[in-house]
């Protein structure tokens, strides 16, 4: 892994997933607000708070199988993979 928190994330997905990536933005531009709106309760609170931490996808299908660039479009088991591993590799990136 490189890169700091400076640094947007780059979270390649495996399984069923594989091939799909994400962007995320770096971890310093995360505002408070959406660090808040993750731990809500509302599992929409949370999918759009993924969906503003997220610069870019590629490879990403639709339900139905077509292309798609928005996130929040796609199977809910890929953005919250692309979440858990955006926190894993952005927590352990160094600050500076």
């Amino acid at each position: 892994m490189t890169g700091t928190a400076t640094d947007p994330v780059i979270v390649h997905l495996d399984g069923d997933f594989a091939g799909w990536h994400v962007t995320f933005r770096p971890l310093t531009r995360i505002s408070a607000r959406v660090l808040i709106d993750l731990e809500s309760d509302s599992i929409a609170t949370r999918l759009q708070a993924y969906g503003k931490m997220i610069l870019s996808v590629e490879g990403w299908s639709d339900l139905d199988g077509n292309p798609t660039t928005d996130p929040l479009e796609a199977p809910i088991q890929a953005l919250e993979s692309a979440a858990e591993k955006f926190i894993v590799e952005a927590t352990a990136l160094p600050k500076a």
